[in-house]
């Protein structure tokens, strides 16, 4: 539902908070110090056991600006979207509670939404950080950023996020409430919550990119990223791309007419995280993005995906995507002919 008594020209700031008691106060601060003043700071505490919360209300109790709220453990998504639900701004921008914004982010995308319209997703260039804020050049996440812009060099940027996730994280999301209203809240998923929305907002509506390194982008042992549960990760990864192949006309009934699914199809096959095995068999057993989530949610999806690679008797590496099966390929006929090489000199 539209929310019509928003402030106008208000940019409201949602932290999801959970547990983050070290990085928060450089989150929080990045917004108070902003270039462009007009600015709530709203703080929603996802039931944090570290003491956070007090932290935050003993540090910033005279700042009329910041509002915090807590709530029982929910997770990150209705965080999310309680957190806009109680903000007051005519545009809402995302910053998870250990990334930090640079001091013109705000006023930069501002004058880039007023531009593009109210339909716009804007998005930075991102910088990566370590645990201490200092800049982390190596790292799987810097790996991942750098490989798929140097893709995205080659295509028209509006692709990118059927390419991979560009923005990295929800605190590079900075819209007008009309497309919060128009695209509908985040879902639950643990780790593609993020992307999932953004898809939906390239479909819905405009996506930006501005090319300056406007986000501190925090890496650290408690990001989710760092998890190791692989079927959970096939699992949402499949249903987010089968459904964006659904909402993208994809009908198995009659392959013949594939709509934009087509186009979508050739830049998902470039996506690391495109899994066409797990893909094709959600798509031939759900016909709908409701059974796909219905199914994500009870847990169904995950159980049948883990079963059909057991029972098919196949590695588990082929349930990977195309670009991380030919990487490893690569790495393997390289260690081949590195050996042989060294075998064959020994012989001389």
């Amino acid at each position: 539902m539209v929310k019509e008594d928003y402030i106008k020209g208000l940019i409201s700031v949602v932290i999801p908070s959970f547990n983050h008691k070290h990085y928060i106060c450089s989150a929080i601060d990045s917004v108070l110090k902003q270039t462009y003043e007009h600015v709530e700071c709203v703080v929603v505490d996802d039931g944090s056991t570290d003491g956070t919360i007090e932290y935050i209300r003993d540090k910033y109790s005279q700042i009329d600006r910041l509002h915090v709220y807590t709530q029982e453990n929910h997770g990150a998504h209705y965080t999310i979207n309680e957190a806009i639900r109680r903000s007051k701004g005519e545009y809402l921008s995302i910053l998870n509670s250990d990334d930090i914004y640079s001091i013109s982010r705000l006023e930069t995308l501002l004058g880039a939404a007023r531009k593009e319209g109210k339909d716009s997703l804007i998005i930075s260039d991102v910088s990566i950080i370590d645990d201490n804020g200092e800049p982390l050049p190596i790292s799987g996440a810097s790996d991942y950023y750098n490989a798929l812009n140097k893709k995205l060099s080659h295509v028209p940027e509006e692709y990118g996020f059927f390419l991979g996730n560009i923005a990295m994280t929800t605190s590079n999301y900075f819209f007008h409430r009309n497309l919060y209203d128009k695209v509908g809240g985040f879902r639950d998923l643990r780790y593609t919550h993020d992307w999932d929305w953004a898809l939906r907002c390239c479909e819905a509506g405009n996506f930006v990119r501005i090319h300056k390194p406007l986000l501190s982008y925090r890496v650290h042992p408690k990001n989710t990223l760092s998890e190791n549960r692989f079927w959970k990760h096939v699992a949402e990864n499949s249903v987010i791309f089968s459904a964006v192949l659904i909402r993208n006309g994809f009908n198995t009934k009659d392959l013949g007419k594939l709509g934009e699914a087509k186009g979508v199809m050739y830049y998902l096959l470039q996506n690391e995280s495109f899994l066409p095995i797990s893909v094709l068999y959600l798509l031939t057993t759900r016909s709908s993005e409701a059974e796909l989530f219905n199914g994500l949610s009870s847990g169904a999806i995950e159980a049948e995906l883990e079963s059909l690679q057991r029972l098919s008797h196949l590695p588990q590496v082929i349930y990977e995507s195309p670009v991380s099966i030919a990487s490893r390929l690569g790495k393997y006929t390289h260690g081949v002919v590195r050996n042989t090489n060294s075998i064959l000199g020994k012989i001389k």
